[in-house]
């Protein structure tokens, strides 16, 4: 048997998963760490548009995190969505104060896109349900501040799309 095909992606993937998170993720440095964050917090479009990651250490606060990105349209869009990934950095454990998105000095090679329909691409395959609408209607109706509230909301909404957009990738993997 050709040994290639005895490991699957999903297993190499698990094993430098492992790896990174048992020893050598101990060894890595507070900006490795938030990369590693970074990238895993991040559908495929951020990443393919992210040029680097700092983490800046602040004194008795949570650090900051500095992400460098290809363009100024990129820039608009990944902080219009700051909140989001405020979330999402927190959902697994690596809080930080704040991100600042910068324009990177270094340009990355141009990509292009990919279409909704080309593998790989993990986009939101269903707008959400009434159910599920309702639900975070009433889990964002305890917020007293009504702008906090929107935020929140927002946040809740596109955290459950992007669920949406794991789930669906992984049981078409699981095909």
């Amino acid at each position: 048997m050709d040994p290639r095909k005895r490991v699957g992606e999903s297993d190499v993937a698990g094993l430098v998963s492992s790896y990174l998170s048992g020893s050598l993720g101990r060894e890595l440095s507070a900006n490795q760490r938030a990369a590693r964050a970074w990238y895993g917090v991040c559908l495929e479009r951020e990443r393919n548009h992210t040029c680097g990651v700092f983490l800046k250490e602040e004194d008795d606060k949570l650090p900051l995190l500095v992400v460098y990105l290809d363009t100024n349209v990129i820039m608009q869009d990944f902080s219009t969505n700051k909140e989001i990934y405020l979330l999402r950095l927190e959902s697994i454990g690596f809080p930080v104060s704040d991100i600042h998105f910068r324009l990177s000095k270094f340009k990355r090679e141009q990509r292009v896109e990919a279409s909704p329909t080309e593998e790989g691409e993990r986009i939101p395959t269903r707008e959400l349900t009434a159910e599920e609408m309702r639900e975070i209607d009433d889990l964002s109706s305890e917020i007293s501040s009504p702008d906090l509230r929107g935020i929140v909301r927002e946040a809740m909404i596109s955290s459950k799309k992007w669920d949406i957009a794991e789930s669906t990738q992984e049981s078409s993997k699981n095909r």
